[in-house]
């Protein structure tokens, strides 16, 4: 999910007709979002949503972007997430996603501490198999995200396109 906002506060500080939706079943995570993003004076671009994945319905051919960072599930949930993102792009929409993967176990920069919840570049191309992949690696990087995200860390990066109807689903 979403946490405590800094992926939804950037969006929405980058442009003024930006619409910006933040999802995580965290109150009080969105409860410290709200409070900066009204700091900000992004509030009225930036909507919470208290729910979580396994129940949040992503509305089909909706969204220009869709943006998962960190936001580590299960293989069931993760592939029918991943399945209701691909749908719920329209055309021409993007998909932006940064995990942890396998390689992260037992670093100190964040991620799950189990297998499960850990991605691969093979496992987002399958996710994703009815987009256009544009970026799809692998690598370590230095990580300054926050509290809990600090230091060397193995992730997967990925940037995919829907470009039509057809093939979605």
């Amino acid at each position: 999910g979403e946490g405590e906002g800094r992926n939804a506060v950037f969006l929405a500080s980058r442009c003024d007709t930006w619409k910006v939706t933040a999802v995580d079943s965290s109150k009080m995570g969105l409860g410290k979002a709200k409070k900066w993003a009204s700091s900000l004076g992004l509030s009225s671009r930036i909507k919470l949503v208290a729910a979580d994945l396994e129940d949040y319905r992503i509305e089909e051919g909706y969204w220009d972007i869709i943006v998962s960072i960190f936001c580590p599930l299960t293989a069931p949930l993760r592939r029918r997430v991943h399945k209701a993102v691909t749908r719920g792009l329209r055309p021409g929409g993007f998909v932006v996603l940064e995990a942890f993967t396998e390689q992260q176990l037992g670093r100190r920069s964040g991620g799950p501490p189990d297998l499960e919840r850990l991605l691969s570049a093979q496992a987002l191309a399958e996710d994703f198999s009815g987009l256009r992949i544009l970026v799809l690696e692998e690598k370590d990087r230095d990580l300054q995200e926050g509290a809990y995200h600090r230091g060397d860390a193995a992730v997967v990066q990925l940037l995919a396109m829907r470009e039509s109807c057809e093939g979605v689903g």
